[in-house]
C-alpha cells in the first residue's frame, strides 16, 4: 500500500484541474505519511520531505547558477538591435528575397551593411 501511494497521487492528479495538481499531490504524500499511524513514521515522512525539498533547492540553485555562468561567457540572447533587423541579417548579413519586407525594413537592412562595411 505504501508504495501504491505515490502512483496514485499522479493518478488523483490527473483527475483534477491544472492548478489543483500540486494540492492534490501534496494530499496523497502526507496520507502516505499517516498511514504508519505513529510518530515515529509521521518524523521519518517529515525527513524525507525535507530531503525532497533540500534536492529542489540545490538542483535550482545550481542549474539558475550554471545558466548565470554561460551566459557570461556566451550571451543566451542576441541584442535588441539583432532581433529588430532580423538574425538572417545581423548575424549571417544573408538575406532570401526582401520583396516581402517594407521600406523601413530594407532601409535598417541597407544600413546595417554600411556598419559592417566600416568594420
Amino acid at each position: 500500500m505504501l508504495m501504491m501511494t505515490p502512483g496514485l497521487s499522479f493518478f488523483y492528479g490527473g483527475m483534477v484541474g491544472a492548478k489543483n495538481v500540486i494540492s492534490t499531490m501534496l494530499q496523497s504524500f502526507i496520507a502516505m505519511g499517516l498511514i504508519a499511524g505513529t510518530w515515529e513514521g509521521f518524523v521519518i515522512f517529515l525527513y524525507h520531505l525535507l530531503a525532497i525539498v533540500i534536492v529542489f533547492v540545490y538542483t535550482f540553485t545550481m542549474s539558475w547558477l550554471g545558466y548565470k555562468l554561460i551566459d557570461s561567457l556566451i550571451p543566451m540572447r542576441v541584442s535588441a538591435y539583432s532581433e529588430k533587423v532580423g538574425l538572417d541579417f545581423s548575424q549571417h548579413d544573408e538575406h532570401y528575397g526582401l520583396a516581402h519586407i517594407g521600406e523601413r525594413e530594407l532601409a535598417e537592412y541597407e544600413e546595417h551593411l554600411k556598419e559592417k562595411n566600416k568594420e
